[in-house]
């Protein structure tokens, strides 16, 4: 519980506040005078407390008795708030060491209260049943006491009370009064007198006596002394309230209208207040103010004058308490704030306070000899006169009034701050006279704290003024420039002579003059914060003494620094003027100076080191060009605000340096902000623009460049150099040329340019006129050149010229190419060649079939060459191919445009039928290594008319180009100079001359001929020799043949056999038919016999491999009935007929076909040329009538004898005949090299090219031949008819050879052995000859596939039947659907790279060993057995078909077949699990079989029963990465659903998918391979 002291506080009694306590002996309080101060315990308010009704309940509770938790907690609080009240008003009067004691007793205190009741909280939220418990104890106990004191009541009446008790006499009158009326009226007045109050006045009453009472007021202050201070009164409601200002407030009466009869007073307010001490309370106690009351009553009820004794006595306390207040806030002041600045000098109670201030300015100031004071003190002449202030040393009446203002309201604050604000006025105002007289320019003094603004320079910005206060503490002056922080050196110097004890004006002004310099220095580095420039204060430059105008330059100087241009700086120099010194004068000066390091033997200037130590580099002035303002700033296209120094603004008038009215009429000037220097900001502008100009003019000079200097141009937006002659010697272009570039050029100026991005550049720009009858484009418009301008020095200009004259030297070089093809005037719209721009440095020309290409022609200065660059609408330009020669041509002495445009026309055709052939490279094609890529076609040119095709590093072919639409191509492998010696690179092409003499248009070469020999008739001579002769050595010296008009013919007097530029003259031919007839037809080349004796023909061992003789694989039919005299349909007598039929793409117009034709072999032909497709659609070889001769000609008859002779020739056995040219148009090459795909059932759908197919399939003979050597079980058989190869294996005996008509297949004819008991059918070997045909030896030509076929064939005969089984199934697809098996079979020929990993991808997929075969099976899931897949489904998304890898190893000892696995991989996955399982169940129902090869029997019980379960994943092919490929690939009619093979390869059907050598383009390993077999 808390103590009884805690909540109530004891009153004084009335007779202790009756007499009160001496004045001398209360205890005095600082905010209230010494003489009424009243104990601290008195004076303290009480807190809030309890009710007295709770308190004593509260106190009169049992020991026993319970509390409301609420109402403690509030006694808490009230108590912790009590003593917080205490603290606060206690602490102020105690030391901090009393401080800290008593706040650390009330934090102990008051933590030790909120403990015990936290602990008293949690006691009681789990003291629930002790609560009920005493509850109950509780009830019990009272209803024991009620019933203990009622006995004992009971009992004190029964023996005390009763025992004497008697009944009194009724006083009957007063009851029957009471009860019969309800009153009475017998009682005594004496109690009516003391209970019952008497009647009030009424309201008209009480207002008469007050009326009259103000009357009896008026009259008594009429007629007693009252003084003036009190003449403030106000009478009202029977009372005069009388009030003076700041001191107090008294309310008197009088009780009656007796003259003697006393002043009454009724009431007190004294009006002195403060209110930042005490809170805004009252600063006198009520206490005090009881005190005071009965004081004044009593000595007004004895004075003579009772209101003169009234105001002395309420006047003295006012002012003492003015007094006490005003220094209270002195104190304060001192403590908080003001330190030792403020003093109190001396304070007497209730008279008057002397504070000091200033006391370091008392030293200094003569005027203030007793030091600064403010004395604040009562009227010792009047002592009715409130308190007064007076200063020392003296202030003026106005100014000391100003500072008593404070006093109303008891501020001393404010009187300080006024005081201070006055005194610094007039220290400032006397401040500013003298430096208006010194400095000759006005000045303001403004503001409070007042300052004084000096304003340094004329047109000053208000920061750029100097600002002269004065500190409030100390009186001494500040200075101060607002725009410059922190503030330079001199303003201290400046403030430190202004506190000086006599300030020097003559220093002074000196100083002002240093800050205006250092001021105009700043304003020019504001100047030139946006220009490319920058400030130094020194710089070291040499022999700066010895020049004679920078030995005159002041020391009030600016080194200003171009950021671009290093070799030049810009001196300012700053002088005042002499009239007007707050004026600047400006003079400039340019220097050129250069580095120069410190091991130079010159002398360094004075001052120049620093701290003893010789800079790295210092600058050495070379030149020096003192600037004229004037002439720098009123140029032309120059208008810049420079106000005339003899004129001075004054008003709005303007005035001379005289002080007379300017009557020139006023023009308006556009003015710029006063840090801002027009002048300088122009001269550095210019300066940073010219000095490029000026070196650059320098450099041109030197170059023999002819000029016309610097000029302005368009309205002085830009500045350029017109050049009016470039240097007239180049190499390579004569003088008349540069003579007639120069008549062409109208203008040439050198300008500079700045970027969007703040790049700047030079750029020469040339403006041309057009040329003389020129239709080139473009010529009009002017040629701009840019340069780099970033820096401009010395080092870098020279190069800017160098490539001015690059620039131009190309425009020479290009002008004069131009000039030797006659202005290109014959480059019209409507011929094969136009112009489509030209820009004087850059010619584009456009030709070809409908202008689609173009050719760029440029000069490289840097290669000291033509350039080329092709391009055009198609997607590729051929002649990229041909850049390189076509280049070297045209930089060649007889290199023209019109020569390049003649070659560019005449092998467009050829080149783009050329770019045709495939060039990806391809895996596989290695037989020992598949994984290596090999490309497919190389194009290599050797000339700019001979191209050499590389194919798979093994072949080569030579096409070179002639006039007439016509090209040659021979075998590359021999000599170009002996026809019988093969190069060691390459091997020979068998049968390239047969093949190509299927293309050969006779009419094409016959047209040729007819055009010479028209005037020159042949010779059976040179008509022998001129398919040699046509044909140029690339590399000997022989021109292009398409730079002569007309067919050259042969020259006489050749000796050389073996040169094709000079052969001799043949003997007689001893074949005995005519070599002009063999020559027209060219199926053959010519039988020279005079080769034959001098070089005989190589045999077949010195070959790389055996060549057979072309005429053995073109048979000879008769002309009339053989199955070649099918008659081929004529060409297409009007060529017009399709307006788009134009250079390659009208390739087959001259055969009388629409389309291209397949020469791939059927599926089920027999080696009969009659059964061949290509009789139906065409031959290219076959014979046809010339549109051109048939029926005009006088020679028609010997036409078709020569048409008739062809089919009748033999071709020469020569193993060379590839080496003579053969001569095909352009349209037959393009038939040669444009891809078109078989339509044939089962055949691949690759869209190969014809010459891709026989190279191809001659590239797999040999390799055919070489693997047959290489096999154990396969013997090779010696035969005599060339390109034919024969060989056998134990029961079956093989025929090779190319396709005798087309020669873009191979044929197989496959008998048995005669010899051997082992039978084969008809059926199995047609069904082995269709899978070599349509499954091997396919593209694209894979050496492996034939290996694998080959290893099946010498296996023994029943794995073969086996074999022949599964090719049954693969073939004829109908049989999987007829059985309803759930899977197709697939047999690969090389490993897919999705199988499992026992041999490397690529290799042959069947593998032999002593007792063991390895072979590789493709499953697809079938149609019939697939139900949730529907067969248009499968053909609209083929990956929705599932398929399965097997491996399957068959031991022959055995015959058990089971699937290959290797161990050392880990588990296989699922499906190969759950295939492995089933044939181990299979083996083990069929262990007793042995009679049958089982691998067949296995795969068919994979086909019907192999069931995956549904959470074994069945393989899925990938998602197809896009690849590059010829054509789109078409489904193929009759070959089954398309589907998609594994690793994103390319779709194709079940009858062919992941076939290895017939997959096209199959990448094997990686994206979007596909696996091989």
């Amino acid at each position: 519980m808390m103590k009884q002291s805690n909540f109530s506080a004891g009153m004084a009694s009335p007779a202790q506040l009756g007499g009160g306590p001496p004045l001398g002996m209360m205890d005095r309080n600082p905010m209230t005078p010494g003489a009424l101060a009243l104990p601290h315990n008195q004076g303290t308010p009480l807190p809030p407390q309890v009710p007295s009704g709770q308190l004593m309940a509260v106190q009169q509770q049992p020991p026993g008795s319970s509390i409301s938790l609420a109402l403690l907690i509030d006694f808490i609080v009230q108590r912790t708030y009590h003593d917080l009240t205490v603290l606060a008003e206690l602490l102020p009067r105690k030391t901090d060491m009393e401080r800290k004691q008593e706040i650390f007793g009330f934090s102990a205190r008051t933590r030790l209260l909120a403990v015990r009741l936290l602990g008293l909280v949690k006691w009681a939220s789990s003291a629930a049943k002790v609560d009920k418990s005493v509850h109950i104890m509780g009830f019990l106990e009272k209803q024991s006491m009620l019933f203990v004191e009622s006995a004992d009541f009971l009992s004190r009446m029964a023996r005390e009370t009763l025992v004497h008790a008697r009944l009194p006499n009724f006083h009957i009158p007063a009851a029957v009064e009471v009860l019969t009326t309800g009153t009475y009226n017998r009682l005594p007045n004496c109690i009516r007198e003391r209970i019952v109050p008497p009647d009030s006045i009424s309201s008209s009453e009480k207002k008469f006596v007050l009326s009259k009472l103000n009357q009896v007021i008026l009259h008594r202050l009429v007629t007693t002394e009252l003084p003036s201070q009190m003449r403030n009164l106000k009478i009202e409601q029977g009372r005069v309230v009388c009030r003076v200002e700041n001191e107090f407030e008294v309310s008197l009466t009088v009780l009656g209208d007796s003259p003697n009869s006393p002043w009454r007073i009724i009431e007190i307010d004294i009006l002195v207040e403060d209110k930042e001490i005490g809170d805004g309370m009252s600063l006198v106690h009520p206490l005090q103010i009881n005190y005071m009351h009965s004081l004044a009553q009593s000595r007004i009820d004895n004075s003579s004058a009772p209101l003169r004794e009234l105001y002395d006595i309420l006047h003295a306390f006012a002012q003492s308490l003015q007094l006490e207040v005003l220094y209270s806030q002195v104190l304060k002041l001192c403590r908080e704030r003001l330190g030792d600045f403020l003093s109190v000098e001396e304070y007497t109670v209730g008279r008057s306070i002397i504070l000091g201030y200033w006391k370091e300015l008392s030293a200094l100031d003569p005027k203030a000899e007793l030091g600064y004071r403010l004395i604040i003190s009562v009227d010792f002449n009047d002592p009715a006169q409130p308190l007064g202030v007076s200063h020392q040393p003296p202030l003026s009446s106005d100014e000391t009034v100003q500072t008593g203002e404070g006093l109303k309201n008891n501020q001393l604050e404010k009187i300080l701050v006024q005081t201070v604000y006055l005194r610094s006025k007039n220290r400032l105002t006397e401040l500013r006279k003298e430096v208006e007289h010194f400095l000759g320019m006005d000045c303001s003094l403004q503001g409070s704290p007042p300052i004084l603004s000096i304003p340094i320079l004329t047109h000053c910005l208000r920061s750029e003024q100097l600002l002269v206060a004065v500190n409030i503490h100390t009186g001494s002056y500040l200075v101060h420039i607002p725009q410059f922080e922190p503030s330079p050196p001199v303003v201290n110097d400046i403030q430190l002579a202004l506190n000086s004890v006599n300030p020097d004006p003559i220093k002074l002004k000196a100083l002002l003059s240093q800050l205006r310099y250092w001021v105009t220095e700043k304003r020019c580095e504001k100047t030139l914060q946006h220009l490319p420039a920058s400030c130094s204060e020194k710089i070291t430059l040499l022999t700066w003494n010895e020049n004679p105008i920078l030995s005159k330059i002041g020391p009030n100087r600016l080194t200003i620094k171009f950021q671009k241009h290093p070799y030049a700086i810009v001196i300012v120099e700053f002088k005042e003027k002499e009239d007007h010194p707050n004026e600047m004068d400006y003079f400039f000066y340019l220097i050129m100076v250069k580095k120069a390091s410190a091991d130079e033997t010159e002398a360094l200037p004075a001052g120049a080191t620093v701290g003893g130590a010789v800079p790295k580099f210092y600058l050495k002035p070379t030149t020096t060009i003192p600037l004229d303002t004037f002439a720098a700033t009123h140029g032309p296209f120059t208008d810049v605000d420079v106000v005339d120094p003899c004129e001075r603004l004054i008003g709005k008038r303007r005035y001379t340096s005289s002080g007379q009215k300017n009557t020139e009429p006023s023009f308006k000037k556009f003015k710029h902000p006063a840090y801002f220097v027009p002048e300088l900001a122009h001269i550095v502008a210019m300066c940073d623009e010219r000095l490029p100009f000026a070196l650059l003019m320098s450099e041109l000079s030197s170059r023999e460049i002819i000029h016309g200097g610097c000029m302005v141009q368009a309205n002085g937006s830009s500045l350029a150099i017109p050049v009016l002659r470039f240097p007239m010697i180049i190499s390579n272009v004569p003088h008349s040329t540069l003579d007639k570039l120069h008549i062409q050029l109208d203008s040439a100026y050198i300008r500079y340019q700045t970027q969007l991005r703040g790049f700047r550049t030079w750029n020469l720009e040339l403006k041309f006129s057009s040329l003389p009858g020129s239709i080139t484009p473009g010529v009009e418009k002017p040629l701009n050149f840019g340069y780099d301008m970033t820096v401009s020095s010395e080092e870098h200009i020279p190069k800017v010229v160098d490539s001015m004259i690059d620039d131009w030297t190309t425009i020479a070089k290009l002008f004069h190419l131009i000039v030797r093809s006659n202005y290109c005037r014959h480059f019209g719209k409507n011929g094969p060649v136009s112009v489509k721009s030209f820009t004087w440095s850059k010619l584009i020309i456009s030709y070809g079939p409908n202008k689609a290409a173009i050719v760029t022609v440029q000069y490289s200065i840097t290669e000291k060459v033509y350039k080329l660059s092709f391009g055009g609408n198609t997607s590729h330009n051929p002649h990229t191919l041909l850049r390189v020669h076509l280049q070297q041509y045209i930089n060649s002495t007889a290199g023209s445009l019109d020569g390049l445009m003649k070659l560019l026309n005449e092998t467009y055709e050829p080149l783009y039928s050329l770019i045709k052939l495939p060039t990806t490279p391809q895996l596989g094609v290695m037989y020992s290594r598949p994984q290596i890529p090999v490309q497919t076609f190389v194009l290599v040119p050797h000339s700019i008319y001979h191209i050499r095709i590389v194919y798979c590093s093994v072949y080569c072919l030579d096409v070179t180009f002639q006039s007439d639409g016509l090209v040659s191509i021979r075998d590359g492998a021999y000599s170009q100079f002996d026809k019988t010696s093969v190069l060691g690179e390459f091997f020979p092409t068998q049968g390239l001359k047969a093949f190509l003499s299927k293309y050969v248009d006779e009419n094409a070469v016959f047209r040729r001929r007819s055009q010479s020999e028209d005037d020159n008739p042949p010779s059976p001579i040179s008509t022998l020799l001129e398919m040699d002769h046509n044909v140029g050595t690339p590399g000997g010296g022989s021109a292009s043949p398409f730079m002569s008009a007309k067919p050259s013919s042969p020259a006489p007097g050749r000796s050389n056999p073996h040169t094709p530029a000079s052969p001799h003259i043949p003997q007689p031919n001893p074949t005995g038919y005519s070599p002009a007839t063999s020559l027209a037809n060219l199926a053959s080349p010519p039988s020279l016999s005079h080769l034959s004796q001098q070089s005989p023909n190589p045999s077949v061992s010195m070959l790389p491999h055996p060549v057979p003789s072309p005429s053995a694989m073109l048979p000879a039919p008769s002309p009339s009935g053989g199955p070649l005299s099918v008659p081929t349909p004529s060409p297409n007598p009007n060529p017009h007929h399709n307006p788009s039929s134009h250079g390659p793409a009208s390739a087959m117009a001259s055969l009388g076909n629409t389309s291209h034709p397949s020469p791939f072999f059927h599926a089920d032909s027999s080696p009969a040329p009659a059964q061949s497709p290509w009789a139906s659609a065409g031959s290219p070889g076959m014979p046809r009538p010339s549109p051109a001769r048939v029926g005009h000609s006088p020679q028609s008859g010997q036409m078709e004898n020569r048409v008739n002779l062809a089919h009748n020739r033999v071709l020469p056995q020569r193993s060379w005949a590839g080496a003579i040219p053969t001569i095909l148009t352009h349209d037959a090459l393009d038939i040669l090299c444009t891809p078109s795909a078989d339509n044939t059932p089962g055949n691949s759908s690759y869209p190969c090219r014809p010459l891709e197919r026989f190279l191809g399939c001659s590239y797999l003979r040999r390799q055919l031949q070489r693997i047959v050597q290489s096999e154990e079980h396969l013997h090779l058989l010696n035969q005599q008819e060339p390109g034919v190869i024969l060989f056998r294996s134990d029961t079956m005996q093989f025929r090779v050879s190319l396709d005798p008509n087309y020669f873009q297949s191979l044929h197989i004819k496959i008998s048995p052995l005669m010899e051997t008991q082992i039978p084969w059918s008809h059926d199995e070997l047609q069904l082995l000859e269709t899978f070599f045909m349509t499954k091997v030896v396919c593209p694209p030509f894979r050496p492996n596939g034939v290996s694998a076929f080959l290893k099946m064939i010498s296996l023994p005969s029943r794995i073969i039947r086996d074999c022949i089984q599964i090719i049954r199934l693969q073939l004829n697809p109908s049989i999987i659907d007829h059985n309803n098996w759930k899977w197709g079979v697939q047999l690969c020929l090389t490993v897919p790279p999705s199988a499992m990993p026992i041999i490397p991808p690529g290799m042959p997929a069947i593998v032999t060993s002593q007792s063991k075969i390895l072979l590789y099976l493709l499953l697809t899931r079938a149609h019939s057995g697939n139900p949730d897949v529907q067969p248009m489904e499968v053909d609209s998304d083929p990956e929705k078909v599932p398929f399965i890898m097997v491996p399957l190893i068959h031991e022959i000892t055995t015959n058990m077949t089971q699937l290959a696995e290797k161990r050392a991989m880990g588990p296989p996955p699922p499906e190969y699990a759950v295939v492995a399982q089933q044939l181990r169940r299979f083996s083990e129902f069929n262990q007793g079989n042995m009679m049958e090869c089982s691998i067949f029997p296995s795969v068919q019980e994979l086909l019907s029963n192999l069931a995956l379960p549904p959470d074994v994943p069945v393989q899925q092919p990938p998602p197809p990465i896009q690849q590059p490929l010829p054509q789109p690939m078409q489904p193929v009619p009759g070959a089954g659903p398309m589907v998609r093979p594994p690793m994103g390869g390319p779709m194709m059907t079940p009858g062919q998918q992941f076939s290895g050598p017939h997959t096209p383009h199959s990448t094997m390993g990686g994206p979007g391979s596909v696996p091989m077999m």
